[in-house]
């Protein structure tokens, strides 16, 4: 049975540890209704280097998921540390946005490259002193060099009742789990057939369409529990879905195309259990090194995500 992972293990860098509150001034401080409006803080340390997921790729370059995580996690770490969120309140992606702002600085090196994120956290729909969630804005610098600039919302829920046991969805005869059969890793940037949340794509016109595959056992997407399908593993099918669509479409290497920049909102959860349907959409332009891709995840033709994205290729596999 897999273990799951820790706090530290998920985002091994980006542990609290190495999480620095940045006071304000005592003028700035005065809470208004008994909470913080807004904090900043600062995130140091090295980059990963045997996480399961976010260095399983064709290690060329660093995962931009790792920005998304961190976001996350010190969201909902400084949201009952700081602007008095219960403990007990899930906390959901409403929307994330980042930009590569220098491709180059994402390179994997020979040497352990260093982060270090800025992080300001705006609490958001404050009732009775508590935040219905908290806007994070950050810029991620990798050794020194800008590397990544982004937001996101997140949302606080107000547990809803007991929680139901997750089902198990899918197998196959390489990793276990019931339902299509996965694409191979590689046409995905990825390298464990476990990492892998898509099924073999569909093609009509311009738009591919692919089944997630969620794996409610599976170590990082799912190592914290619940009865939903997590933002993280949704951005990461509309992120395969899209590399899929850009190399089958628009022709481009698997191994040197990256997304460098994506817009993504999740306007209700996914449930588990239910079937998930991701489509891609490439936009019909010139052979440029990049093309933009919009994608939306359905499930019993509702919306649970929608996203626009740039997806860039490389004439070297180090990156853009």
């Amino acid at each position: 049975m897999a273990r799951h992972l820790t706090v530290a293990e998920r985002v091994r860098p980006a542990a609290t540890r190495h999480l620095i509150h940045r006071p304000r001034s005592a003028v700035q401080a005065a809470p208004e209704y008994g909470v913080s409006r807004e904090e900043r803080f600062a995130l140091a340390g090295d980059m990963p280097y045997d996480h399961p997921l976010f260095n399983d790729g064709l290690g060329h370059v660093h995962d931009v998921q790792l920005f998304v995580e961190t976001v996350r996690q010190v969201g909902t770490f400084v949201g009952g540390r700081y602007f008095r969120v219960p403990l007990d309140r899930r906390c959901r992606f409403e929307s994330v946005e980042f930009a590569l702002t220098t491709p180059a600085a994402w390179r994997v090196r020979e040497n352990p490259s260093h982060m270090a994120v800025d992080l300001h956290a705006s609490a958001l729909s404050v009732t009775s002193g508590i935040p219905g969630g908290l806007r994070l804005r950050g810029t991620m610098e990798i050794d020194g060099t800008a590397g990544c600039t982004g937001h996101a919302d997140l949302r606080f829920l107000a547990p809803s009742g007991p929680r139901r046991p997750a089902p198990t969805r899918w197998s196959s005869p390489t990793t276990g789990r019931h339902g299509p059969p996965p694409v191979d890793p590689h046409t995905v940037g990825r390298c464990d057939p476990r990492n892998v949340v898509v099924s073999a794509p569909a093609r009509t016109d311009d738009t591919l369409r692919t089944e997630l595959l969620v794996d409610p056992g599976h170590p990082v997407f799912f190592a914290e529990s619940g009865e939903f399908v997590p933002g993280t593993l949704l951005i990461e099918a509309i992120r395969q879905t899209a590399l899929l669509a850009a190399t089958r479409i628009r022709g481009y290497d698997a191994s040197r195309t990256h997304v460098v920049r994506a817009s993504v909102r999740f306007p209700r959860d996914a449930a588990l259990g239910l079937p998930l349907t991701c489509a891609a959409r490439v936009d019909p332009g010139d052979d440029a090194p990049s093309t933009s891709i919009r994608s939306s995840v359905t499930q019993l033709g509702s919306v649970v995500a929608e996203a626009e994205l740039t997806v860039a290729h490389s004439t070297s596999s180090g990156g853009s």
